[in-house]
């Protein structure tokens, strides 16, 4: 094993990249986030925000993170080409409303609005097509559509714009051909087949929503060949791993099982070099909801299994204690993750979670136990806990690896802790996360 050596990058341009990397766990945290960003924005260049911006969009595939990035720019003055740059975070009509309430969080006002956003959602709105304006005239938050028009005055381009913008100022649009539409309208399962299949003869499902619906194809009967020509359309740069691995999840169709780990295959390149060990947190409090339909542990089954499969090697260790006598139970998974599929990992992680108590987690003495149990040589410890650690008032953990990082995936809070003991903590997850320990390690 190796000795401590604790290492912390606190660059300006780093602490706004884990920053990001939490956002994706947890974007209506506008007003945590921007307090944060506001402590590094004055240290760089327009010219590096911009880049940042750009990582935000282009690379971690965030929405909402990287028009808070420009929305804060604006105001600090501190991005270039203002206009322009904030017409390319508008991707689509809930963004325009979504940035409305960015705006009013950070100026506690939307009236008058910034010259350039007041200009770009005005152009933006002319530029959209009326279906994506359909789709998106939903409220975020104290704003609609009609607001944005409001404020903006756009000028319709042609008489099917001016219609619908009368229609939208009046609480009013035309329904949409799309699945939500279509199917809840249909009385019985033979419609819903046919609907299904239609939309995905005509490619009128998008990437997420058909992995999402995967078991409402197979129930509607819809023809297996037409689902497994989707799957295969997948543009995977509009997925996330985690996406498909819920997929697979209770997928009852054992062919279409099989592409979905194909695709899962393609995502899960080698990034990070070395061995690595994983710590999963199986305690008790693991069982709470992560989000609104994931429990922490499934989160920390997903990213473990992300891990061990962009790693070059790795070791997975379960861990959960026993709070009444202060002790700490661990299982060291021995299989490669490299062969081994999604659901067979979390039946693993089940059993383990059953097997190892309901307790808290103990941090400190989990670490101890690997560097006297496992007999190998880390370059990196990966703790994916929810923080809820027992052994915290008792003594510091101590990682014994070069580089160290805990995952904390408990809603607490959407700020980064950072501790000495630790090369970096990180609130959130994302398909980036690997690569972003990669750029660490290089800069160290």
């Amino acid at each position: 094993m190796q000795n401590s050596n604790s290492i912390s990058l606190d660059t300006p341009v780093q602490c706004i990249k884990r920053l990001l990397l939490s956002s994706t766990f947890n974007t209506k945290q506008t007003n945590a986030l921007y307090r944060e960003i506001l402590h590094y924005i004055s240290q760089l260049s327009a010219s590096e925000y911009s880049e940042i911006i750009d990582l935000a969009k282009n690379r971690y595939k965030l929405r909402t993170a990287p028009l808070l990035l420009a929305i804060v720019a604006l105001k600090e003055n501190k991005l270039e080409n203002p206009k322009e740059t904030l017409k390319g975070l508008l991707t689509n009509a809930k963004l325009l409303t979504t940035s409305l309430d960015i705006y009013q969080n950070i100026n506690g006002h939307v009236k008058p609005l910034a010259a350039p956003l007041k200009k770009a959602l005005s152009e933006k709105l002319t530029e959209l097509n009326t279906y994506d304006l359909i789709k998106g005239n939903v409220p975020v938050n104290s704003f609609k559509l009609s607001d944005v028009i409001k404020l903006t005055h756009p000028k319709p381009v042609d008489e099917a714009y001016s219609t619908l913008f009368n229609q939208i100022l009046n609480n009013g649009t035309p329904s949409l051909d799309n699945w939500e539409t279509v199917i809840s309208g249909c009385k019985t399962n033979i419609e819903r087949q046919m609907q299904w299949e239609r939309l995905l003869l005509d490619k009128k499902i998008n990437n997420l929503s058909l992995i999402r619906n995967l078991n409402n194809l197979i129930n509607s009967g819809v023809n297996t060949a037409i689902i497994k020509q989707a799957i295969l359309d997948i543009n995977l740069t509009k997925v996330n791993l985690y996406q498909l691995l819920n997929a697979t999840i209770n997928l009852n169709n054992h062919q279409l099982l099989t592409y979905i780990q194909e695709l899962i295959n393609t995502k899960t390149n080698l990034v990070l070099k070395d061995k690595s060990l994983v710590l999963i947190d199986v305690s008790g409090s693991m069982s709470s909801g992560a989000n609104s339909s994931t429990t922490r542990l499934q989160v920390a089954t997903m990213l473990a299994y992300f891990i061990g499969r962009v790693s070059e090697d790795s070791s997975i260790v379960f861990t959960a204690g026993n709070d009444s006598r202060n002790t700490v139970n661990n299982q060291l998974y021995i299989k490669d993750i490299k062969n081994v599929s999604y659901l067979d990992f979390v039946a693993d992680v089940q059993y383990a979670y059953e097997r190892l108590g309901y307790g808290g987690i103990f941090t400190r003495q989990a670490l101890e136990w690997c560097k006297e149990n496992v007999q190998d040589t880390f370059e990196r410890t990966i703790v994916i806990s929810d923080s809820v650690d027992c052994d915290h008032y008792n003594a510091t953990s101590v990682p014994f690896t070069k580089y160290s990082y805990l995952l904390d995936i408990s809603r607490s809070s959407g700020n980064i802790i950072y501790n000495t003991n630790w090369t970096a903590e990180i609130r959130g997850w994302s398909d980036e996360l690997p690569n972003f320990i990669k750029e660490y390690e290089t800069d160290y």
